[in-house]
């Protein structure tokens, strides 16, 4: 009854050039890049964004073999999707997928990356230093080195990653994201990729030295990095009147890489991408024509910068009669100018119906908001945790998780592998933020009413 294994999943690895692989699998940078709110989702929804999407194919164009480029902006405002974009976009093995036709047809031209002209992409969520670096190495095609007990593990796979890159005749360009989600954000900015702008500055009337058998010495090879950092968004040109924590680690960039350009993902155009994005998911599968528009309309000024707000606003209004009706509902209204604890509150109202009681499915959520690493396994930690956030005992923990995972609340997990086991964790960091920020209490407050 156990073969063929029900749960497995083929876990399909991005190819990059010359064999490097991007680390995670491609599961993370697919859900990313299409939007999508269900992991087996066939759709591709995101919309817009050409400005950006065009400097990033620009800047991994073959005219370019050096430079950062930083893409950053407020919590939710979509830097994953752009930066997943370029990533799946340029992948060979991608490019004859379905899928990446569909796309190919919504993009302009020049706003799709050059195939192979990402070499790995890695994910610094809640990842040291030393592990970011060894993640790094393996996107280059490269297997880490021992390391002795006496050395640093953080400066010695930087070295290795200097040495990689100086045996290397061609660019290399390496995607980070998630920056301000790793574990060690002051160490891996100053003591990893600090040094990598020997690779990554412009050669700018460069004189190559003569080495001692009268050679020249070849400039080394190139190094583009495009990385995701999240950061406050200004009210103005002029103003000052940023989060120290969240502007810090973008200003800690700017200044490890002088050269480096920007590219914000929150500016006022960014509400039309909205629209469309939204619009899309309520359309998917060819319903709701007639009252789309107008519940995109309606949500996108709301919602705005957020599109982790618009992609459970959207999931709501897709799985209704009437979307524009329900757009318009004051109550709707009120529980969407909330945010993402708003649209949360609803959902959880709303598993009531399923048997799922709402305080059991917060705890559930909460606790996989907790959890450190890949996320949190089902097995007997999930239901531990769960139980101390609900602060009782429950004799059925087990029904209530396999609720949860086929309830509308599956929406707001994403999920991985680890140590062999599936793990699950929050689709968003904001999503994580939210969900620690709530307390049991807040049932008795009226918060699911």
């Amino acid at each position: 009854p156990c073969i063929p294994n029900p749960g497995y999943r083929r876990v399909r690895e991005l190819g990059g050039a010359d064999g490097a692989r991007a680390v995670p699998a491609a599961d993370y940078w697919l859900d990313r890049a299409t939007g999508r709110t269900q992991d087996q989702d066939p759709g591709w929804y995101f919309r817009g964004r050409e400005d950006i999407n065009r400097s990033i194919a620009a800047f991994l164009g073959p005219a370019r073999t050096r430079g950062v480029l930083l893409v950053t902006g407020s919590a939710g405002s979509g830097k994953s999707a752009v930066l997943a974009r370029a990533v799946v976009l340029s992948d060979p093995a991608f490019r004859e997928d379905p899928l990446c036709k569909a796309a190919l047809d919504l993009s302009a031209p020049d706003t799709v990356p050059a195939t192979g002209s990402v070499t790995g992409a890695v994910l610094a969520r809640h990842r040291g230093a030393a592990d970011l670096a060894c993640d790094i190495l393996e996107a280059l095609g490269a297997t880490p080195g021992r390391i002795r007990s006496t050395e640093d593990p953080v400066v010695e796979r930087t070295r290795q990653i200097l040495a990689v890159l100086r045996d290397r005749d061609d660019a290399v360009t390496l995607v980070i994201d998630g920056l301000d989600e790793a574990d060690e954000r002051e160490r891996v900015i100053e003591d990893v990729l600090a040094p990598l702008n020997e690779f990554c500055a412009p050669l700018l009337d460069q004189v190559p030295v003569p080495r001692a058998d009268g050679e020249p010495f070849a400039a080394p090879a190139g190094l583009r990095l495009l990385i995701g950092v999240r950061s406050s968004r200004p009210l103005s040109e002029s103003s000052v009147d940023l989060s120290e924590e969240e502007q810090g680690h973008n200003e800690a960039l700017k200044a490890v890489f002088p050269t480096a350009e920007e590219q914000r993902t929150d500016d006022e155009h960014s509400e039309q991408d909205i629209a469309a994005y939204l619009h899309a998911l309520i359309c998917e599968g060819g319903a709701h024509r007639a009252s789309a528009e107008e519940a995109a309309a309606l949500v996108a000024p709301v919602v705005w910068p957020s599109f982790i707000d618009a992609r459970i606003a959207g999931e709501q209004l897709r799985s209704t009669d009437d979307p524009a009706a329900v757009a318009q509902r004051p109550e709707w209204q009120r529980m969407l100018s909330n945010g993402t604890e708003g649209l949360l509150k609803r959902d959880l109202a709303l598993v009531e119906g399923d048997g799922l009681p709402s305080e059991v499915a917060l705890a559930l959520l909460r606790a996989s908001a907790f959890a450190e690493g890949a996320g949190i396994p089902w097995s007997t930690i999930w239901p531990q945790m769960a139980r101390v956030l609900l602060g009782r005992p429950l004799p059925d923990w087990d029904e209530m998780i396999a609720k949860l995972l086929k309830s509308r609340l599956n929406g707001y997990l994403a999920h991985d592998h680890e140590d062999h086991r599936r793990v699950y964790r929050p689709a968003h960091e904001t999503l994580a933020e939210a969900l620690r920020d709530l307390d049991m209490d807040w049932f008795d407050r009226g918060g699911a009413a």
